[in-house]
């Protein structure tokens, strides 16, 4: 199996349970979740664009966001180190926090990291 058939097939391993969930009803809708103390969403790296400082981010949903960063944006390890636009690569799993208004498509912060089931519980599971 080549790497890309490789890694699509743990991508869909990952989510496809995720969007079982979500059709069964097991999960809250955005706007009734729990807030989780954060306004970072979770996204995986399709592409990133070094010399135009973009990146193209796909949602669990397979839905694709074309986002800008510019010298402010700050980029995290999962071991809380610094990177660089240039050390993210296609099929990283990232936490990016967004600007707002105007600036939405703008990249405040990105922290690179897995979807652990203690985060997936804690930002999408209702609370009973």
């Amino acid at each position: 199996m080549n790497r890309s058939a490789s890694r699509n097939a743990v991508l869909i391993g990952t989510f496809t349970p995720l969007l079982f969930a979500i059709a069964a009803g097991g999960l809250a809708s955005p706007a009734s979740r729990t807030p989780v103390g954060n306004d970072e969403d979770f996204f995986i790296v399709s592409s990133v664009d070094v010399p135009q400082k973009r990146l193209v981010l796909k949602r669990p949903s397979e839905v694709t966001v074309l986002v800008r960063v510019t010298d402010k944006t700050t980029y995290r390890s999962e071991q809380n180190r610094p990177l660089q636009l240039a050390d993210l690569r296609a099929g990283d799993t990232v936490f990016v926090r967004l600007g707002t208004g105007s600036d939405s498509d703008l990249v405040r912060t990105i922290r690179k990291g897995p979807m652990t089931p203690e985060e997936l519980r804690r930002r999408y599971l209702r609370v009973r």
